[in-house]
């Protein structure tokens, strides 16, 4: 407990050498019994450091592309209330000390589709066979998400002319501003949201795929974690996490492999699994919503055209049905992603007789905790041993989840393998993990057939030309205009004392 009179030295553990007292260990050291590992080299700390390094790349004196506005933000925001939209997306935007970025009455054209999107907590369970590693277990709510969510660099961190908002929250009387630490921009995906050539019709058509993200980044302690949310042209909203910053790391010796990677001459990095959890309450054509799985499994038909000794033909077909309790799933498991998971009013049709929904579906590589059990975390982290848990919003008898108002958990994260190329830093690049939440039947045809920033070719029967019949926005008149000073700047945490000074 917290009483200190009340602790007392167990054992002490020296280079996998466990002294059962002070004294032994003393004794041990002073008589030159005990096994002395390899010397750490404290003046060599440059390779741990973001120092550049190296001989420079071809070309890389050269700036790096940039996302660029050519005709004017195409985001409205109200940074007082928090308030943003952007091509018929709106939500509001909230923050915290314990768990950072939240948003609220998130709508796609009018409707609303998600009440609250917010992170419940971020665990790192680690592995070893030293006291340390093998009980670490954090739990970063109590170190605080938002606490740590600091000013982002722009052009590096987020684009350059992203807007951005202020966060702040009240701790241990103290009223503390971050500036600058949610940024908001629409990005170029480098992909169409879609298209299609048809050469025996003669037309070829495109529509330019652009999405908004909503960012914010907290350093807790050692870890950089990337926070993103999402929003794409046809109604699809991703939740992505990312992790960088510093492994934690522990003495290297031979007896190691099995639980982590060397990186350095007496340095290794130690294995861990990051889950970050995410409350999605939905509410998709109203509160009363219902849970439906489609699994697409194999059949062997005997179709009615074959001929009596014509073998079964092996097929997929589609398996539904309605979930009735609170549950939890895995939706990666080992069903090869065969099993689409859908949450909507049953009662709510399309104009096609389609119940209107919304299929959770995972993005980049979607885990949940590898420890079950874990004597350090005990209960406070059950929460991480699935994919998706679904619950009722009130946790009141009895656990039906047919046509109630239903929120969905979601854990992101990674099982982190350390390797070399993490030093000094872990790479975001293969880092990331997501899910999306995606439209699947609730409109009657894909709804971004409206957007304007999309081109029609059509080919003229008697030149067999492919002239334009449907410009773009902005095709004809672009232009590039100078931007103000660009130079990244940290103004660090404001805090303001409220016990009576400021």
């Amino acid at each position: 407990g917290s009483d200190a009179s009340k602790w007392y030295v167990r054992r002490v553990v020296y280079n996998h050498q466990v002294f059962q007292s002070l004294d032994e260990f003393k004794s041990a050291w002073e008589n030159g019994s005990i096994k002395k590992g390899k010397k750490i080299n404290l003046d060599d700390d440059k390779w741990a450091t973001r120092q550049r390094q190296g001989e420079q790349r071809p070309l890389d004196d050269r700036a790096a592309p940039e996302t660029i506005t050519l005709d004017g933000s195409r985001i409205r925001a109200d940074r007082e209330e928090g308030y943003v939209e952007w091509m018929d997306w709106s939500f509001y935007t909230g923050f915290n000390r314990d768990t950072g970025l939240t948003l609220w009455d998130i709508r796609f054209k009018g409707e609303k589709i998600i009440y609250e999107i917010s992170i419940q907590e971020a665990l790192a369970q680690y592995g070893g066979n030293d006291p340390i590693q093998s009980t670490t277990a954090y739990l970063d709510r109590h170190y605080g998400i938002g606490e740590e969510t600091r000013q982002v660099l722009m052009g590096y961190d987020c684009p350059h002319g992203a807007l951005t908002f202020n966060t702040s929250y009240y701790s241990d009387s103290t009223y503390s501003v971050n500036t600058d630490a949610v940024c908001i921009f629409e990005q170029d995906l480098g992909f169409p949201t879609s298209r299609h050539a048809d050469t025996t019709n003669g037309w070829y058509g495109s529509t330019k795929g652009t999405a908004l993200h909503v960012r914010s980044m907290a350093t807790v302690y050692n870890y950089d974690y990337m926070f993103s949310y999402i929003f794409y042209l046809e109604g699809t909203v991703e939740i992505l996490m990312g992790a960088s910053g510093y492994l934690q790391a522990t003495y290297w010796d031979e007896t190691q492999d099995n639980y982590g990677t060397r990186i350095h001459d007496t340095t290794m990095g130690s294995v861990h699994t990051h889950v970050v959890n995410y409350k999605v309450d939905l509410d998709v054509g109203g509160t009363a919503n219902s849970v439906q799985t489609i699994d697409l499994v194999q059949e062997d038909a005997n179709l009615p055209w074959f001929d009596e000794d014509d073998p079964p033909t092996k097929q997929l077909r589609l398996q539904k049905s309605w979930v009735e309790n609170e549950t939890s799933f895995s939706v990666q498991g080992n069903n090869n992603g065969q099993r689409v998971l859908l949450i909507g009013n049953k009662e709510k049709k399309n104009a096609w007789g389609q119940e209107r929904m919304y299929r959770i579906m995972p993005g980049y590589h979607t885990i949940h905790n590898a420890v079950k059990g874990s004597v350090r975390a005990l209960n406070n982290a059950r929460w991480g041993e699935d994919d998706v848990f679904i619950v009722k919003h009130k946790d009141t008898e009895p656990k039906s989840i047919d046509q109630e108002d239903l929120v969905v958990y979601l854990n992101l994260g990674m099982h982190h393998v350390p390797r070399a190329e993490d030093t000094p830093n872990t790479l975001f690049t293969d880092s990331r993990s997501s899910f999306f939440i995606s439209p699947f039947n609730y409109f009657d045809e894909e709804p971004s057939r409206d957007i304007r920033n999309a081109v029609l070719l059509v080919q003229d029967p008697n030149t067999q030309k492919y002239e334009v019949a449907e410009s773009g926005s902005g095709d004809e008149d672009k232009t590039c205009i100078p931007r103000e000073d660009v130079t990244p700047a940290y103004i660090g945490q404001i805090g303001i004392d409220l016990s009576g000074s400021v």
